[in-house]
């Protein structure tokens, strides 16, 4: 399981192979390539709900006339659906990116002397970018009829719910205590 584990993570990460930390250095190179990965997918990902955004004001909200000078207001929810959205990915992304690096004592001594807790980061650094990666994949699925839909972005927010928890385990793993 450990070697999947790790060939899955190098292969979204574009890179040949994952090996054993030789130094505290190293698991710190490790964890920013981790989150600045994951963090650029989120950015992907609110970079295509952006372009939606812009797509769904040009094509679905009509300019304002006489006869109707404000928009309809379900066309408004739903651009108002996509920009939340759009902040919850941005937000997300900047959390990741801001995130403090693992003390290097504490975490690399107890990284260096069990196998098991190598592991077990390896599989939250796959626990998060991959539904990263989902959420970028399903923004950029999306249509201007899931905008419409007010369950339209459900897939997008369970990814998004997805992310959020691992991040949360990943941190516990690599916190000190």
């Amino acid at each position: 399981m450990p070697a999947d584990t790790a060939a899955r993570l190098a292969r979204l990460l574009g890179l040949g192979s994952i090996k054993l930390f030789d130094s505290a250095a190293q698991l710190r190179d490790h964890d920013l390539l981790v989150r600045s990965e994951a963090a650029d997918r989120l950015s992907r990902a609110a970079t295509a709900l952006r372009d939606l955004s812009s797509r769904y004001r040009e094509e679905r909200i009509p300019s304002a006339t006489r006869e109707q000078p404000f928009p309809p207001a379900e066309r408004m929810a739903a651009l108002k659906r996509l920009e939340e959205r759009t902040r919850a990915l941005q937000e997300l992304a900047a959390k990741l990116r801001s995130e403090t690096l693992p003390p290097q004592d504490l975490v690399w001594e107890r990284l260096r002397s069990a196998t098991l807790q190598y592991d077990l980061m390896l599989e939250a650094d796959l626990g998060l970018v991959e539904p990263c990666e989902t959420c970028a994949k399903a923004a950029e699925a999306l249509g201007l009829s899931d905008a419409d839909a007010p369950q339209g972005l459900d897939a997008l927010d369970d990814t998004l719910r997805a992310v959020a928890r691992a991040l949360v385990a990943r941190h516990s793993l690599l916190s000190p205590t």
